[in-house]
């Protein structure tokens, strides 16, 4: 059984959701957890939307301001720039995560900074792992450097800025 609808209350904030059989559940808290490719689709129009996300501002605050999303539905401003990015690794989810919470509790948090990363173990050919680690967006030229006897860094930078 999958969500269509939030349901609104009283002041705007969602007391509920509605289920594809036309089920009403009610409930005081939504946590939507989605996959990679992310199912953004049933809040079209709803929420404001970049990068194939929603758009989310430095504390994981959609346009809706009692609505937050995280992981990879969350298109957040770069430390690089401010464009909105999103990042399909788990540890993003985790950190915008605890972002959000915080922010939701009313802690006021720093804002969101994340240096995108991805890296790889290679196994095959010897008896310790070979690591490569990368950082930030793959949209600019990739620089590497030596980290470790057996691992590479390797940054994308555009214009001399890490992107």
């Amino acid at each position: 059984e999958s969500v269509v609808e939030f349901t609104p209350g009283a002041a705007g904030a969602a007391c509920g959701v509605r289920l594809k059989s036309g089920t009403d559940l009610p409930c005081s808290l939504i946590v939507v957890g989605v996959g990679s490719s992310p199912n953004v689709e049933f809040l079209k129009g709803a929420l404001r939307m970049a990068q194939g996300g929603f758009a989310v501002d430095a504390s994981m605050r959609t346009s809706s301001p009692d609505v937050f999303a995280v992981g990879d539905v969350a298109a957040f401003p770069s430390q690089y720039g401010g464009a909105e990015v999103r990042c399909e690794h788990v540890d993003h989810a985790r950190k915008s995560a605890a972002q959000a919470v915080k922010a939701a509790m009313g802690r006021s948090p720093a804002p969101y900074v994340y240096t995108p990363y991805f890296y790889s173990r290679v196994f095959e050919y010897s008896d310790a792992p070979i690591v490569f680690n990368f950082f930030g967006d793959d949209a600019g030229e990739c620089q590497t450097s030596k980290r470790a006897e057996k691992s590479i860094g390797a940054v994308w930078a555009k214009d001399g800025k890490v992107v």
